[in-house]
């Protein structure tokens, strides 16, 4: 079946996997996500610039290459201290991808982009096998 045609419940609405791509998961519905596809966690802060384009970016290569296989949600590391602490983040803005710290602060969308798409080509390999 097409991830396009999967569906899961959230809340009250049923939504595809690209409308999932745009929503924020709370952490109980992320985990429910973490067998499915390329986890990516954006960790900002109130009041920071470069946050708001670091989200920006991230939204606009999740609808460019994510095809269903990217899920990426934002962690305010105020309100999520100790999760923000377990992964090492210092600073925002801080990417991880797959619950490993690999952008401690904005990346190009050059490097970003190529990091999610070994990361994709990478969890491909590893369904198939």
């Amino acid at each position: 079946m097409p991830a396009s045609n999967l569906r899961h419940k959230v809340g009250q609405k049923t939504l595809t996997w690209s409308q999932l791509q745009v929503v924020r998961l709370s952490p109980f519905q992320w985990r429910s996500y973490q067998e499915t596809s390329v986890q990516v966690e954006i960790f900002t802060s109130p009041g920071c610039g470069e946050c708001g384009h670091a989200k920006d970016q991230l939204r606009d290569l999740v609808a460019e290459i994510g095809n269903g296989r990217l899920c990426w949600r934002e962690v305010n590391i105020l309100d999520d201290i100790d999760h923000a602490v377990d992964v090492g983040v210092l600073a925002a803005p801080s990417i991880a991808i797959d619950g490993e710290l690999v952008f401690t602060r904005l990346p190009s969308a050059r490097r970003l982009r190529a990091e999610l798409r070994r990361r994709m080509e990478t969890e491909r390999l590893s369904i198939s096998c």
